[in-house]
Formats: C-alpha cells, sequence, structure tokens
C-alpha cells in the first residue's frame, strides 16, 4: 500500500513539473489581491543578489508589491504592478537614486515606455542673459536646453504636484519703473511631460504682478494685476483657474479703486497642515513672542518641534506620509535691520525626528521629486540648484548655469 501510494505521488510531482512552461514568467514574490496594472519596472541584477534574498528585503521595504524573473535570464526582474506610467516613473527613480537597482527601463506590458522622471525641468539663463528652460537628466546628469523664445522671459515656473504637467509665465520686459513693477506682454504657457511639448494657454499683456499657484493635483490658479491704462486709479485683478491641459475652468475679474481701497489683496495658497492619511498634523503657537512650529503624531500625540523663533511656514510637503519638508522664513517679521532668510526642514515621520536642516539666506523654492529634494542656493548669477536625496541623506547633486538658475525663478537679493 505503501509503495502505491509514494508511486501515486511521485507520478503527481511529476506531472507538475512538466505543466511548467519552461519559457514562462516565474512569479518571486507576491502579496494576496494585488491588483495587476499594465505598467512595470525591468531592470538587470546580478545573479546573486536575486538567489540571495537580498533584494526582495530592498523591495519590501520599498513597499514593492511583486518581483518577477524569467526563468530563461534570471539577471533580469521585472518589478511592481502600477496603474500608470507616472507612477511606475517615479518608483524606478525612487529604486535608482537608492542603488536598489543601477539601470531601469519602464514598460507597458512588453512594449517600452517613456520615462517621466528621467529629467526635472527648471529655469535657467540662456546665453548668460534670458531665462529659459532646461532639462536636468538624473540619470546621466548632464543639462540642456528645453524651450528658449526671443522676446519671452521666463517669470515663473509651476509644476503640478504629480509633476506630470507644468505652467510657466514669460515677459518681454520686466522690472520697476520709479519703484513701481512692470509686466510687458505676459503670456502663459503650459509644457506637457508626455508629450514634452510647450504650447500657449493666455495672453495676459500689460500688467504689475503675479500670483500663481496650484489649489491641488487638477488645478491651476493664477492671479494677474493690472492698472486701467486711462483711469490710473482703476486696478484690475483677473482671477483664472485652469485644468491640467490648459483648459480654463473659471475666469473671474476684480475692479478696485487705488485711491479708496487700496492695492488689492491676493489671496494667498493655504497650505495643507494635515497629512493625506490624517496621522500628522502641523501646530504653530506662540509664547512670550517666540513662535513654535511643531509636527503633532496623532496615535500617541507625541509632539516634535521644527522650529523656535520668528520663522513663520510658508511651504508644506507631504511625501508618501513617511516624510515631512516645510520651509519656513522671517519675511513677515522683519525687524529694519536684518535681512530675509529661510529654513528647509526634513522630517523622518517614521522615526519622528528631524533628519536634515538646511538654513539659507533670502527666500527659497524646493520641489519634491521622487526621492529628492530640489531647492535653489545663492542668488541672481550665483545661483544653483542642489538635489538632495531625504532618504538616503545625502547631497545627489548640484548644477550650475551661467548667469543662474532656480526651480521656480532664478533667486535675488
Amino acid at each position: 500500500m505503501k509503495k502505491f501510494i509514494l508511486a501515486i505521488l511521485t507520478l503527481t510531482m511529476f506531472m507538475v513539473s512538466c505543466s511548467e512552461k519552461p519559457n514562462e514568467t516565474k512569479q518571486v514574490v507576491e502579496k494576496k489581491k494585488i491588483k495587476k496594472y499594465d505598467y512595470f519596472i525591468l531592470s538587470a541584477i546580478p545573479k546573486k543578489d536575486f538567489e540571495s534574498g537580498i533584494l526582495q528585503d530592498s523591495m519590501n521595504w520599498y513597499g514593492v508589491d511583486t518581483i518577477y524573473t524569467d526563468q530563461n535570464d534570471s539577471g533580469k526582474i521585472k518589478i511592481g504592478y502600477y496603474e500608470n506610467l507616472l507612477t511606475a516613473s517615479e518608483k524606478g527613480l525612487s529604486l535608482y537614486l537608492d542603488s536598489v537597482i543601477t539601470n531601469y527601463s519602464l514598460l507597458k506590458k512588453d512594449s517600452v515606455s517613456s520615462d517621466l522622471y528621467e529629467n526635472f525641468i527648471f529655469i535657467g539663463k540662456y546665453l548668460n542673459d534670458r531665462p529659459a528652460l532646461y532639462s536636468a537628466n538624473l540619470k546621466n546628469k548632464k543639462v540642456k536646453l528645453l524651450w528658449s523664445k526671443w522676446g519671452k522671459k521666463i517669470l515663473s515656473l509651476d509644476f503640478s504636484p504629480a509633476n506630470d504637467y507644468a505652467y510657466f509665465l514669460t515677459a518681454y520686459r520686466y522690472g520697476k519703473n520709479s519703484s513701481f513693477p512692470h509686466i510687458v506682454d505676459a503670456k502663459l504657457f503650459k509644457y506637457d511631460i508626455y508629450s514634452n511639448e510647450v504650447s500657449m494657454v493666455k495672453d495676459f499683456g500689460k500688467g504689475v504682478s503675479y500670483y500663481s499657484y496650484w489649489q491641488n493635483e487638477n488645478e491651476y490658479k493664477t492671479i494677474y494685476t493690472s492698472i486701467d491704462t486711462t483711469i490710473t486709479s482703476n486696478i484690475k485683478q483677473l482671477n483664472t483657474v485652469f485644468n491640467k491641459t490648459g483648459e480654463v475652468i473659471s475666469d473671474s475679474i476684480f475692479n478696485f479703486d487705488l485711491e479708496k481701497d487700496g492695492f488689492p489683496l491676493i489671496e494667498r495658497k493655504k497650505e495643507f497642515k494635515n497629512s493625506s492619511d490624517n496621522k500628522y498634523m502641523l501646530l504653530t503657537e506662540k509664547k512670550d513672542s517666540i513662535r513654535f512650529t511643531k509636527v503633532l503624531r496623532k496615535s500617541d500625540n507625541k509632539v516634535l518641534t521644527i522650529h523656535k523663533g520668528e520663522f513663520e511656514l510658508d511651504k508644506v510637503e507631504w511625501k508618501d506620509e513617511l516624510y515631512l519638508i516645510a520651509i519656513l522664513n522671517n519675511k513677515n517679521s522683519l525687524s529694519e535691520l536684518e535681512t530675509v532668510k529661510s529654513e528647509i526642514v526634513v522630517c523622518d515621520l517614521n522615526n519622528f525626528s528631524i533628519s536634515k536642516m538646511f538654513k539659507l539666506p533670502g527666500l527659497r523654492n524646493i520641489q519634491i521629486f521622487s526621492n529628492l529634494l530640489i531647492y535653489d542656493e545663492g542668488f541672481g548669477k550665483n545661483s544653483e540648484l542642489v538635489f538632495y536625496d531625504f532618504v538616503s541623506n545625502k547631497e545627489y547633486w548640484r548644477i550650475k548655469v551661467p548667469g543662474g538658475c532656480g526651480v521656480k525663478n532664478i533667486p535675488v537679493e
């Protein structure tokens, strides 16, 4: 009887092994109930890393659900399932920056797709004179001119929260006349990262001020202020909201009398003081003229102080609920002899601690791009871009362009 059972088991094992196709993709790690989307990352890795389990441990830390290998070529792996190309691009760069993988490409099913996070777009001077769009390749660390037109100096650049679209304002001329600001021939352009194309969406004309921000992932708001050319006491403020693709969602005009109302106030962006999962909250309190900025962890009411002094919050970025990046400055509390200063604070929420702090002169702009905190340093022709990897806690790259460069604009003192 025992021999009969053993024979049956042997036959069953033989049939199962024969049923596997030799060219079939073999699943190595997969959690249950995974949605199998079309996009994934293809990477070459050393065979020993794959067989040792080191790679799987690293992938688990990065929240990767699946790892596949081909039986005929275990030096190639497929990493994760991603709903869209943007998500796959960001994850690929994240793994690359932290040396989990050394090279990779993005695929949709079996076709190679473009990598939306391979290049970072910023403003730099062209021919040491005209602010233009530049592209920084984060893999080969090379910089190239992306867009520049005569008579169109770029004043401001705003990337969407998902980093897939950007708007930028150009002008033929801008500056001050007798201490009063002016913008001549202002035009708004849209940059599409998917098609790598630039198109004009709005002609603002002549004005005195421009303020813009992304209200959310899909809505971009601009506030353009101009003066009536015939009655100079009349101020017109045009508030326009665009969607990602450049279509106007709403358009409103507000008129003010400079003599009666004064110069109109601008509605500033409200920063998100709660993390999207609502586990953390930013708090500000003042005691004896000293301002405290803190992070509250709601699960145990533990508090982390990230600043003590006169600096106020200017911008807040929550990254995957694992990191908080905040900019603070003293622009609203300057004494006569003080100059504007900024602090960029990086908080590791997992360890609930400050992992890095940058103290810089002037007002600063930042952009979060996968694992990278990108900020500008210096002023004018001496300004440069710094790429800091907040996951591995090290500087990744530093860019200089003749004439200066910046994240949103070229910094001035």
